[in-house]
């Protein structure tokens, strides 16, 4: 039996000794839930697609709620990660757009193709591919965020443009936005 209380450095040995014990055994029975989830999850895949699907309606309206709350330290922070990482940046942009092109509008994504494809002669493409690769070096060297828009749009709402070098030119990405599919006759 002890007579003497703990002096403090007793006491702080005795609560290292005890966070240090406790921490192991709660990582051994980590590994073993980690493993034990894992195996039912294998098991019953069917579950888990049904409770993303009932949670997915949860999780967007919460996002929502967070965003609209701090919608402006959001928006500070996605810029700054934009010019930390323009190459990156640039990158996923680029995968995005090809991406929303072939869900949105697979339709002009194919007269794209058949119109450089069929009716171009192997300058003319080459002077299209030149396009793009010169929005690409501007993009890499100078930071800006550069384009490659069709003056009279491929699907505009009034008249249909072609895929051809004559028809392209380089924007930043507000004009080309402020642009959209509108084409205006200069008078």
């Amino acid at each position: 039996m002890r007579i003497r209380p703990y002096t403090p450095e007793e006491k702080e040995r005795i609560r290292l000794r005890m966070k240090r014990t406790s921490h192991l055994r709660w990582l051994k029975k980590k590994e073993e839930l980690t493993k034990q989830r894992k195996e039912w999850i294998a098991k019953n895949p069917d579950y888990m697609q049904e409770y993303r699907a009932k949670k997915h309606e949860q999780l967007s309206a919460y996002h929502k709620k967070l965003y609209i709350e701090n919608k402006e330290q959001i928006l500070q922070k996605n810029k700054k990660w934009r010019t930390d990482n323009k190459s990156r940046y640039a990158e996923t942009r680029r995968k995005y757009q090809r991406r929303f092109l072939k869900i949105r509008y697979p339709d002009i994504v194919s007269s794209l193709r058949k119109t450089t494809d069929l009716s171009l002669s192997k300058q003319d493409r080459d002077h299209l591919h030149h396009f793009y690769r010169l929005a690409d070096k501007i993009k890499g060297r100078f930071g800006f965020d550069i384009e490659v828009d069709h003056i009279v749009p491929i699907k505009g709402k009034t008249v249909t443009g072609l895929h051809v070098p004559w028809n392209l030119q380089l924007l930043t990405m507000k004009q080309n936005m402020k642009k959209f599919n509108h084409f205006q006759l200069k008078e």
